[in-house]
């Protein structure tokens, strides 16, 4: 069968390049096609932009030539307004990001709009500082599994066991120097983050440190330690540091153990300082250790305490020079701690 078109043009002079077409679908016998809904209409073609001028009843379908844009008539007939716009550009809102108290389940009002594509950013923090808001998130390292569970509509990240991971929590890598004062000043101090610490985790604290006792007579220092505020180990007086215009090396480290729970812990470790006489390069001159001017313990033992690691606990430790002297000077170089987890 030999099928023809009539091309009318049903609304003119809308502007030179803005024109209106019907295209009618004849029979053989020059008659339209089609019943009540679609009688000579099939349809209407629009160059240019003659926006909301075209005719129409409602199904049909308007092209715009000008944009890559299709329209629906949905109401009117013959008229220029009711139409729709159902594909191309513009026909769907721009991306809205949705986050906050509109994103609860029940009350959001943009997540049923039918007019629009999401875009859902997830907000990633480490301990509570934001590290960005994007759409994925990607999980990578070694001790991270991560498979698509589609069966459960899930997707399942595994990480791998922590257990014997040893873990540096707090790293102080400058120096602090107490110097011309004999008040108690903190060398150290950190607040272990509440829970980090397990019933069976320890803490090992270690820092490298340097002593200046240029006063001319030997003097004495005050060494203490404390977490959550409670005394754990004291010497409250050294041995007499003899005088020298050159600095000792110091090295202190001390580790503490929760003891089954979380709420009881004992430690220990050691401290030593060199001669005032230097190495090649450094602090520190190896010498015999039963010789004069050197000093320390090389095993301490701290005091048992009860203190609750599932909150937040500070650990300090503070020097207290003998005298006030701008001679006299215990200088941190660097400190750290690590928490190992069983």
């Amino acid at each position: 069968m030999t099928v023809n078109y009539e091309v009318e043009e049903i609304k003119d002079a809308l502007s030179v390049q803005r024109v209106i077409f019907r295209i009618t679908e004849l029979d053989e016998e020059g008659q339209s096609i089609g019943g009540r809904n679609n009688e000579q209409i099939i349809a209407e073609a629009i160059i240019g932009s003659p926006e909301d001028r075209a005719l129409g009843s409602p199904g049909d379908l308007r092209f715009r030539q000008d944009i890559a844009q299709i329209w629906q008539k949905a109401s009117g007939v013959r008229t220029v307004t009711g139409w729709q716009l159902i594909g191309g550009v513009g026909a769907f809102g721009s991306p809205v990001t949705v986050r906050g108290a509109d994103n609860l389940e029940g009350t959001s009002t943009d997540l049923v709009r039918a007019d629009h594509r999401h875009r859902l950013e997830v907000e990633a923090a480490d301990d509570g500082l934001l590290i960005g808001a994007r759409p994925e998130i990607n999980f990578t390292g070694s001790g991270v599994v991560v498979t698509d569970d589609d069966p459960n509509d899930r997707v399942n990240v595994a990480i791998a066991s922590t257990t014997g991971i040893i873990e540096q929590i707090d790293i102080q890598p400058t120096d602090l120097d107490v110097v011309n004062t004999a008040v108690e000043t903190d060398v150290y101090n950190f607040t272990i983050p509440a829970g980090k610490m397990g019933a069976t985790d320890s803490a090992r604290f270690r820092m490298v440190a340097d002593y200046l006792n240029d006063t001319g007579v030997g003097r004495t220092l005050a060494f203490i330690v404390r977490l959550g505020g409670t005394i754990v180990y004291r010497e409250n007086t050294t041995p007499s540091f003899p005088a020298a215009p050159a600095r000792r090396a110091f090295w202190f480290q001390y580790a503490f153990v929760n003891r089954d729970v979380t709420n009881a812990q004992i430690g220990g470790g050691n401290y030593f300082m060199s001669t005032a006489a230097a190495p090649a390069t450094g602090l520190g001159d190896f010498v015999d250790l039963s010789a004069t001017q050197t000093f320390g313990a090389p095993a301490i033992v701290s005091a048992t305490s009860a203190i609750d690691m599932t909150l937040a606990q500070t650990f300090r430790v503070s020097i207290i020079h003998s005298v006030a002297s701008t001679f006299l000077s215990f200088r941190r170089r660097c400190a750290f701690l690590d928490v190992s987890q069983v």
